[in-house]
């Protein structure tokens, strides 16, 4: 069996799934697949089940590290953590801050497949 579509899940699953692949694990390439390291936060998540954020973020930049097509995720975490213990940062050259943002406008929610109630919500 293959793996699920990000439209086989149930409503919350969906909302979850899409904010883990632009938050926690974030990736570039279509969202519509769910990988099972996904579906394990997802899950997770759902249960209450305690699982260790630092590590998995950690074992997703090894990954991007070893991959010849991926960059390192986490930039503007990774900048803030290297100012706060002193890394001298000087000598990197800026970068221009995103023009546009995620929203979870109807327009937004449209696209993920969502759809208006009979009762509006």
């Amino acid at each position: 069996m293959g793996k699920p579509s990000a439209h086989s899940l149930i409503v919350p699953s969906q909302g979850l799934h899409h904010m883990i692949c632009s938050i926690l694990l974030p990736r570039e390439e279509h969202r519509d697949k769910v990988s099972y390291l996904e579906a394990f936060i997802v899950d997770s998540i759902l249960t209450e089940r305690q699982i260790h954020v630092g590590y998995l973020m950690m074992m997703h930049m090894i990954s991007c590290v070893e991959s010849t097509t991926r960059v390192l995720p986490y930039d503007c975490f990774l900048t803030r953590v290297f100012k706060d213990v002193g890394v001298d940062l000087s000598r990197e050259t800026d970068f221009e801050a995103p023009t546009s943002y995620d929203m979870y406008d109807e327009q937004s929610l449209g696209r993920m497949k969502f759809e208006k109630a009979p009762n509006g919500s």
